[in-house]
């Protein structure tokens, strides 16, 4: 199968930073720029792709969630290949691997650059401090979770330290801002279970790995809570279903998903997986109208888009 070639106008976003990517990305056309934080200063800073250049390389392959934000600087066109679809490329193309190698040069480059920079600086601050600066970093830029994360990793470490009265002050408000019924105790921030700080990353971590058992379990108690990663969750209920063989129970989570959040980015991902389910029982001619559906709903931004098209251009070929 050849790689799908994808359309953004200018302003688009071709994936967000923290998305799990799996499609290696070349440049048709345009203009693309990879926005991502400096290590040293926090501010935001940019690189500029350009015609003929791969991006998304390191966390498609390397199966890592993306450091960096893709976007369409003008109109342009990308070539999606799956993980697949690359290596086999590469496999016959040293230019490349050599286009490859030098996207994770100039990566490392960066990161070597930040990194001497902020050995050149002198900080002198101790662990407690520093511990301390990281908690107050993201609670400053109102990144709530990985601060009480920080700040409950403090209380363990220096449960009688000279910041103690302020971090309890900003765990109890980084709490609240996720959270609209009481605050967790350490212990349960620390558990696997319920819809705590660390059980999302934990449900997803197994959903990635196919683990889909482990992760519906989650994902379950996750639905159930008031968290904001209540509704993805619930999404992910019916996608775990229907990966563990459950089409119907999956059909019937997925569309209940819909009608209790009509407006949620995630609807074209459930129409998808509906789609979906109609395909396992091959009920082809309703699985494409679902499927058609969901394209509709869906940006070409969104890496749903990618799949519905991929899907239904298979489905198309294999109707012909």
């Amino acid at each position: 199968m050849s790689p799908r070639a994808v359309n953004f106008r200018a302003g688009n976003v071709i994936y967000m930073k923290g998305f799990r990517n799996s499609y290696v990305y070349v440049l048709k056309s345009g203009v693309v720029s990879l926005n991502y934080q400096d290590i040293q200063t926090g501010q935001e800073d940019q690189d500029q792709i350009r015609t003929g250049e791969l991006f998304g390389v390191k966390s498609a392959l390397g199966g890592y969630a993306t450091d960096e934000q893709a976007l369409a600087l003008v109109d342009s066109t990308v070539l999606a290949f799956t993980v697949e679809e690359f290596e086999q490329v590469a496999s016959s193309n040293t230019r490349i691997i050599m286009k490859m190698l030098k996207v994770y040069s100039n990566q490392l480059r960066r990161i070597h650059r930040q990194v001497q920079n902020l050995l050149s600086t002198g900080d002198s601050r101790n662990p407690e401090e520093g511990l301390f600066s990281i908690g107050l970093y993201y609670h400053n830029t109102q990144k709530f979770r990985q601060s009480v994360a920080a700040f409950k990793r403090y209380l363990i470490h220096y449960p009688a330290g000279k910041f103690l009265n302020e971090v309890r002050e900003k765990i109890d408000y980084g709490e609240s801002m996720y959270a609209d019924t009481g605050t967790l105790s350490s212990a349960e921030g620390y558990s696997s279970g319920g819809g705590n700080i660390y059980s999302f990353d934990e449900a997803m971590e197994y959903y990635e790995s196919g683990e889909f058992r482990k992760a519906l379990q989650l994902f379950s108690k996750i639905q159930e809570s008031r968290s904001p990663d209540s509704e993805e969750s619930a999404l992910r209920v019916g996608v775990c279903l229907f990966r563990l063989g459950r089409g119907s129970d999956a059909s019937i989570r997925l569309t209940d998903f819909i009608k209790k959040n009509g407006q949620s980015q995630y609807v074209p991902e459930a129409l998808y997986y509906i789609g979906e389910c109609y395909k396992a029982n091959r009920d082809t001619e309703k699985a494409i109208s679902f499927y058609k559906k969901a394209l509709s709903m869906s940006d070409p931004s969104q890496q749903i888009y990618i799949l519905i098209t991929e899907t239904l251009q298979r489905l198309e070929g294999e109707s012909r």
